[in-house]
């Protein structure tokens, strides 16, 4: 019953990560090494044989001018004992730039020393390129717009808006 129940859930996890189009990704921080699903190697175009095997590898494929900031990201999230979420570029196999979003957590041993570092990616270019494609039409339409912020119980306005209504932007 245990391992029909554990087959289960490893079922739904696998179907839940393909409708979701997330990958899976593993360092282990001892050892310096890099691991991959499937879903991660396709997000880069590649074959599992391709994937990156270290830290080194895998940062030759993040756009150049987004390198430092992501290894800063991890560096400040194994120092912190915390999660990270972030948005980069990556050049995929194909030549292609690719927007891709990645979190991931640190795990520690009993010692609090680093040892391996889990997440996931998806690649959110689509959405990216729909939001750049929006902004420019706001723009060419010259249309402003105002968000609610109700934490702050505050409306922030685009600075198109103070434009039009011929405001200096706050």
């Amino acid at each position: 019953h245990t391992e029909n129940a554990l087959r289960e859930s490893e079922a739904r996890l696998r179907l839940a990560m393909a409708i979701g189009e997330l990958a899976i990704w593993e360092v282990d921080l001892l050892e310096g090494t890099l691991r991959w699903d499937a879903a991660c190697c396709a997000l880069f175009g590649l074959e599992a044989d391709e994937a990156p095997r270290d830290a080194a590898e895998y940062f030759k494929l993040v756009y150049p001018e987004d390198r430092q900031r992501v290894q800063q990201i991890f560096h400040r999230a194994v120092e912190t004992q915390s999660t990270y979420a972030t948005e980069l570029r990556i050049i995929h196999r194909d030549g292609s730039l690719r927007w891709h979003q990645a979190r991931g957590q640190i795990l520690y041993d009993a010692e609090g020393k680093p040892i391996r570092m889990m997440g996931m990616a998806q690649d959110v270019t689509p959405q990216r390129e729909y939001a750049e494609r929006l902004a420019e039409a706001h723009r060419i339409a010259r249309l402003g717009g105002w968000r609610w912020e109700p934490s702050r119980q505050h409306i922030v306005w685009s600075d198109m808006l103070f434009e039009l209504y011929h405001l200096p932007p706050e």
